[in-house]
């Protein structure tokens, strides 16, 4: 099994096209069987919990159809995702667009066949501009996001 990975995707990448660029024959596409990216909403665009899911799940389902085209057995593995903005911290923001982004990977399930958020288990103290993992820890012990 091949994989290409550890791209940042969003819903106007060129990264994805620069995997998919095509010859006449479209061999880059068939180099690997799974297509890594790494999704942060917040990133090269303002940050949007609530209509960025549907606008990612309009950019998988374009470049899922490009790339069952070149390769026909390739998935994609989100293998990182987050919503990446300080201003909402661990709140029911966070908690919404995570939901909303892993119902968009279940409906594109035929291509997106994993999928990880970034921040799952992170260690406490290392930064401030980003706190919105599942599981936080430190030395002494562990404890849930806030």
């Amino acid at each position: 099994m091949k994989i290409r990975a550890g791209f940042v995707s969003n819903s106007s990448s060129t990264s994805f096209m620069v995997v998919l660029r095509k010859d006449a024959e479209g061999r880059n596409a068939k180099l690997f069987d799974i297509l890594s990216p790494h999704y942060y909403n917040g990133i090269c665009f303002p940050d949007d919990f609530a209509e960025d899911p549907y606008k990612y799940e309009q950019f998988l389902k374009g470049r899922g159809e490009i790339l069952k085209k070149a390769n026909p057995n390739a998935k994609i593995y989100v293998s990182e995702w987050n919503l990446t903005t300080k201003k909402y911290g661990n709140d029911w923001h966070v908690g919404m667009y995570a939901g909303s982004i892993l119902n968009t990977f279940e409906r594109q399930g035929d291509m997106v066949i994993m999928s990880c958020p970034a921040l799952f288990m992170r260690r406490q103290g290392v930064t401030t501009e980003w706190d919105n993992a599942l599981i936080n820890f430190d030395q002494k012990s562990w404890f849930p996001g806030a």
